[in-house]
């Protein structure tokens, strides 16, 4: 009886740690299909979602480069949902007999992927807005860090063409007036000098960065609107507020008030300029308010004000004067102009040593409205005199009467939006089966068949001439790494940074940073 009871107890045993067994294998494999499973998927969706997104990227390259209209999907979702289920089986029988039956365990996975179409007003929001916020923002992540040439390469990626003009052909010996056009030159082009196209431009560009030490500035300027108020009726202070709702502001010229347009555009300037005299439009005797004008004040308190102005107190000397308050924007102050009033003046830091005004800043607005948010302003005055600097940058609209030599070039790059630099890179796209033998400036390759040192690389279709389909390659970068290192690394920086606009393309980056966006270019030499 006692060796039976203890048979049996051991049987018990040996049951329990059987189970325990089983539990910790099923434990062990459902464990190992959880989280292990999770952070595969996670690796594998993401590589699968970053190479569709390149290939879409490619693939458009391709469709442009034969004029074919391009199409842009994004997938702004994926549900993944995953089941693990478990069996096993365990047979006991008395004496001192089991049997584990089979067990197993299995998963499946049910994954949902949302697919949108970008067309329309998503089409336009991404692919034709103004890119130069983004251009200033990625140029300032290479201040203080990457080489000149990085920095090159970053304009010729968003610039589309520069127009200069000037009085002096000289300056670094690359830079000459006229229209720069950052493609290859056409068939169709007669009226364009063979020198001012892609390596023209680039010479240039290159001349600008590495041969000048610049400055950046932006330029606080204004459009004039077709409306006037006479000294008579002057401006209220709901009037000025109402108009900084409304993104205008009120000037004076003259001695009547004008409804403008504030507008600002970076420039890059081979001088440190100052503000000798406020700009035109903002020679503006402000409006003053009694302090005893309580009910109308109480109206547009700070808090309540447009982001960018403030109330400024002045105490006058006399009763009358005393306790006004001027509306003045941020970064402006008030200055008596030597006679019975004042005017706005932008204060300069008392540390810097500012050399050579820049007074026509109106001028400038006005050489590239209505679109000026699309333009950088360049002047280059090479230690000419402001006086013949405007001469040159204002007054020479016309190329068939030049100014007088004075070493001075001034103008604008123009920045394109999305749409017009995936077309540029598409146009210039290598393709040595199409008689291109100047591949220089080509970041993405095309061809019948993609070469074995490609990071990337996509087919598509077009149809030809005689209406047969035809498939080819496109990749990046279009240059052998080990043939042409460095012009394979540019490729592959100009791809990404292609792939990244195209992933901010929906947000306004003017916004992730407080104050002016400064863009400034350090001599790279």
């Amino acid at each position: 009886m006692h060796d039976q009871t203890r048979k049996i107890v051991g049987q018990a045993i040996g049951w329990r740690g059987l189970k325990g067994l089983l539990s910790l294998a099923l434990v062990a494999l459902t464990g190992c299909f959880g989280p292990t499973f999770m952070a595969n998927d996670m690796d594998a969706y993401n590589r699968h979602y970053i190479d569709s997104e390149t290939e879409m990227l490619l693939f458009n390259i391709g469709q442009l480069s034969h004029n074919q209209p391009p199409h842009f999907m994004m997938m702004p979702e994926v549900d993944q949902t995953r089941s693990f289920s478990g069996s096993g089986g365990f047979q006991w029988a008395n004496p001192a007999t089991w049997t584990a039956g089979p067990f197993g365990v299995s998963t499946s996975e049910s994954p949902l992927t949302k697919f949108l179409p970008i067309q329309g007003p998503d089409f336009a929001q991404r692919f034709e807005t103004p890119l130069r916020d983004k251009f200033s923002y990625l140029l300032e992540d290479d201040e203080w860090y990457a080489p000149a040439a990085e920095k090159e390469a970053l304009v010729m990626l968003f610039a589309q063409s520069l127009d200069l003009r000037g009085g002096d052909d000289s300056i670094g010996g690359q830079c000459k007036s006229g229209l720069y056009v950052n493609r290859r030159r056409d068939q169709q082009d007669q009226h364009t000098p063979a020198d001012h196209y892609y390596s023209g431009f680039s010479a240039c560009v290159q001349d600008i960065i590495e041969n000048h030490k610049l400055y950046s500035v932006l330029i606080d300027g204004h459009h004039e609107i077709p409306t006037k108020a006479p000294e008579s009726e002057l401006p209220k202070a709901a009037d000025l507020v109402s108009a900084l709702q409304a993104n205008y502001e009120w000037t004076k010229q003259g001695k009547d008030f004008v409804l403008t347009n504030p507008v600002k555009i970076p420039g890059w300037l081979d001088y440190d300029p100052s503000f000798a005299k406020p700009p035109r439009s903002n020679q503006w005797e402000p409006a003053w308010w009694p302090a005893t004008a309580s009910a109308e004040l109480s109206k547009f308190q700070l808090d309540k004000l447009p982001s960018g102005y403030h109330w400024k107190h002045k105490k006058g000397a006399d009763e009358k004067d005393k306790n006004a308050y001027a509306l003045v924007p941020d970064g402006y102050d008030l200055s008596p102009d030597g006679k019975t009033g004042y005017v706005l003046v932008k204060p300069q830091p008392a540390k810097l040593k500012r050399k050579g005004p820049l007074s026509y800043v109106d001028e400038i607005v006005e050489d590239v409205w209505p679109v000026p948010q699309d333009y950088v302003y360049v002047e280059l005055r090479n230690g000419a005199t402001e006086a013949a600097a405007e001469q040159v940058c204002l007054e020479q609209a016309d190329p068939r009467h030049p100014a007088p030599s004075n070493n001075v070039l001034c103008g604008y790059f123009k920045i394109g939006n999305f749409f017009e630099i995936m077309k540029r890179l598409a146009g210039m796209a290598c393709n040595p089966e199409a008689g291109f033998t100047d591949c220089e400036q080509s970041i993405f390759g095309i061809g019948s068949k993609a070469p074995p040192w490609a990071d990337h690389r996509t087919s598509y279709t077009y149809h030809t001439e005689n209406g047969t389909e035809a498939r080819e390659w496109a990749w990046v970068p279009a240059h052998n790494p080990k043939t042409q290192p460095l012009l394979a690394r540019r490729d592959s920086e100009a791809f990404i940074t292609l792939y990244k606009l195209y992933q901010m393309s929906l947000v306004d980056t003017s916004k992730l940073a407080t104050g002016t966006t400064p863009i400034t270019i350090s001599p790279g030499k």
